[in-house]
């Protein structure tokens, strides 16, 4: 049976058991409590019969209307204890107890109580007018007959002591007396008086009888109702009794039943436990003795006995993964032996607690001899940088790795490279593969390496002069293209002054030379001078070497510039035109006056400004020289450059167009490379706009870009602007 059945019935025999000593003592809780209501009510009702004796007896001897009332009240109070006490003893007894008489004794009390009271008020009443009657006849006996006064002393005298004693005769005398009175005086008022008061009187003396037979008939009810209560008490006490030994049977029954069981369990599971510890005991000696693979038989076919089953079975799973793991033990621990790798086991503490004999090969000591050390001892003392530090990082990551350099028993070293992992909070391994040869080949390299740096320093700085000798004779080169330009610039103006020297002489001769004359060749003269005077001074201003780096403002820099090129590109029949797009709008910068109401002064950059021509002069000569070449091919027969100034929040751009027919697309991604050149053998270096890149990058801090439009080629410098506050 499985053990949750066994459980269940025990379950429901102890559960049984519960419920059969719960309802006895519900049982008697019930009876009692409705015992306890029942005394209450007869207590209440014989309270009641003793006060209802207590106010009749009153009532006797006092004859009063407030004791009469007072008993009314105290029979409605018995009443209503009554029907009380009819209701608990019905709940109670139910037929043992028949109290269905008491409520008609109750009831024919109450209404004798009531027939007495109303008897006893119309006898006070009768007393009354028998009083009355005596006195209207003593009132009309002195008024007519004072002789017979006497009489009506007897009368009165007759008359008190039946009311006291209630004796007839007394009635019969006063009857004789009235009658010879009436006889003797024959009086209408006193024959109506003596009428009436006999009258009167009979109906006492019958009232007085009733009176006395109710009041027995209370008395023998009253004492009837205690024997009653006696009675109830006595049944109540003998049912109460009854009740009690049922309920002691009950409990002594359920107590023998509870003892049986209990021993009857505790046998049963007592030997149901020990079956069961006994073949635990049993697998445990098992385990032990490495006998598990062995059969046993379990005690019982119930889940504890599957439990004990599986036990064995997995005692036997673990015996075979026993013999496993000892051979895999033996078979890594044969690995690790093996290895050329060093294996070291420390506690937390550094302690060496193992070694194999890569390590013994690795620092020549012993295995017994690693053993006494801990991981300081082999560690060189100068390189000992292995601190707490560095252990706590391994603590607490699981795993470092770093180079170490071991002391050797021949006094020597060795590199290794330090794998630590942590296997628990006192276990850490160290695997040492030597590096020893990997470290010298090292410092060789960097040894090697170190020259070799030294060597590359030289040869940067060797080609550093070279760019420099290359970037002066880039200079030199612009600044014979300068001088050419300057050339075209003075033919002009010197053509014009030999003419006016020749007109002088020719006026000498024909002798009309006059003082306005001489003014208007004096000013003309000096026009020209003053021309090339300026040339002169633009020259020497574009290859004054700029020392400092300064603001300056670029619309200026390129009007000046363009002011210098304008007559020699002209005469290649090339035209240049410079259009600035500024915060007035668009406007030509070939105009002069233009020129001076479009140069904006807050708006600067930072830089030297005779470079920035130069690079200047490097884009608009290779547009020349593009437009000249696309001119021989026949492609163009007018030259056009358009440069461009345009200016946003924080940056300004120029822009160099030509016509000349573009950049070849493979020719593009190099233009910027140093040495590389499209053009022929001594026509070119390959060098300006490498120069002019590094120039606005470097030195300016802007960026400088080539791209193909429609016809030509169009490059753009674009710088940051320095606001300058005014």
């Amino acid at each position: 049976m499985p053990i949750s059945k066994k459980i269940f019935w025990i379950f429901l025999s102890i559960s049984i058991i519960i419920f059969a000593l719960a309802a006895s003592v519900i049982a008697y809780q019930h009876s009692n409590k409705y015992m306890h209501k029942v005394l209450h009510s007869l207590i209440e009702f014989n309270d009641n019969v003793y006060k209802l004796r207590e106010l009749q007896l009153n009532m006797v001897k006092n004859d009063g209307v407030d004791t009469t009332y007072e008993l009314q009240r105290s029979v409605e109070r018995l009443k209503e204890s009554s029907d009380n006490l009819a209701r608990s003893l019905s709940e109670v007894v139910k037929n043992d107890l028949n109290v269905t008489s008491l409520n008609t004794d109750i009831s024919n009390y109450y209404k004798s109580i009531y027939e007495y009271i109303d008897n006893s008020l119309q006898y006070k009443m009768l007393k009354e007018d028998s009083i009355k009657y005596i006195d209207k006849l003593k009132e009309v006996i002195l008024s007519y007959y004072p002789s017979k006064k006497s009489l009506v002393s007897k009368v009165n005298l007759f008359l008190t002591d039946f009311i006291t004693t209630g004796d007839p005769n007394n009635l019969t005398k006063i009857n004789e007396i009235t009658k010879q009175l009436v006889k003797d005086n024959q009086n209408s008022e006193l024959k109506t008086i003596t009428q009436r008061l006999n009258l009167t009187l009979e109906t006492m003396y019958l009232n007085r009888l009733s009176v006395n037979e109710k009041r027995n008939f209370l008395s023998l009810s009253s004492s009837n109702f205690l024997q009653i209560v006696s009675i109830l008490s006595l049944k109540l006490k003998e049912r109460d009794a009854k009740l009690n030994a049922t309920l002691n049977y009950s409990l002594i029954i359920i107590i023998i039943v509870c003892t049986i069981l209990g021993l009857l369990y505790w046998v049963l599971i007592n030997k149901y436990i020990n079956r069961f510890l006994s073949n635990q005991s049993e697998v445990m000696t098992a385990i032990k003795s490495r006998e598990a693979l062995r059969e046993i038989k379990p005690f019982s076919s119930d889940e504890l006995g599957e439990l004990t089953q599986k036990m064995w079975e997995m005692a036997a799973d673990l015996y075979k993964k026993d013999e496993s793991l000892i051979e895999s033990e033996y078979k890594y621990r044969t690995y690790i032996n093996t290895t050329p790798v060093a294996v070291l086991v420390s506690d937390s503490n550094r302690k060496i607690l193992e070694v194999n004999q890569g390590a013994v090969n690795l620092l020549g000591y012993s295995s017994e001899e690693l053993l006494s050390f801990s991981l300081d001892d082999i560690w060189i003392e100068e390189e000992n940088t292995f601190n707490k530090k560095q252990f706590k990082n391994l603590t607490k990551k699981g795993s470092i790795s770093l180079i170490r350099k071991f002391r050797t028993k021949e006094s020597g070293f060795v590199y290794a490279n330090v794998s630590g992992i942590k296997i628990s909070d006192n276990r850490f391994v160290a695997f040492c593969q030597d590096i020893s040869e990997q470290v010298s080949l090292e410092k060789e390299l960097k040894e090697v390496n170190e020259n070799l740096i030294e060597q590359v320093n030289k040869e940067v700085d060797k080609n550093l002069k070279q760019d420099q000798i290359i970037q002066q004779q880039k200079k030199l080169a612009d600044m014979g293209m300068m001088v050419s330009a300057i050339a075209h610039q003075w033919r002009q103006p010197l053509n014009a002054l030999a003419l006016c020297v020749q007109d002088v002489l020719e006026e000498y001769e024909s002798g009309d030379i006059n003082k306005e004359y001489v003014k208007d060749f004096e000013d003309n003269s000096m026009k020209l001078i003053m021309h090339m005077s300026k040339t002169i001074d633009d020259f020497r201003d574009f290859f004054m070497p700029d020392k400092n780096v300064t603001e300056f403002n670029v619309v200026k820099e390129i009007n000046d510039l363009v002011r210098l090129l304008n007559v020699q590109i002209t005469s290649k029949r090339i035209e240049m035109e410079f259009i600035c797009h500024c915060k007035g709008g668009t406007i030509n910068c070939d105009n002069p006056s233009a020129t001076e109401s479009c140069e904006n002064e807050t708006d600067l950059v930072m830089g030297f400004p005779g470079e920035f021509k130069q690079v200047l002069i490097n884009l608009i000569y290779n547009s020349v020289d593009a437009i000249c070449e696309a001119r021989v091919l026949k492609k163009i027969s007018k030259g056009n450059i358009d440069i461009k100034v345009m200016f946003s929040e924080n940056n300004m751009t120029v822009s160099i167009n030509d016509n000349g027919g573009g950049i070849p697309s493979h020719v593009l991604p190099h233009i910027f490379d140093p040495y590389y050149t499209t053009k022929g053998e001594g026509q070119g270096t390959g060098i300006g706009l490498y120069m002019s890149k590094v120039i606005i990058e470097s030195h300016m801090s802007g960026r400088m870009n080539a791209k193909n439009i429609l016809g030509g080629a169009c490059l753009t410098i674009e710088l940051p602007l320095i606001k300058k506050i005014v």
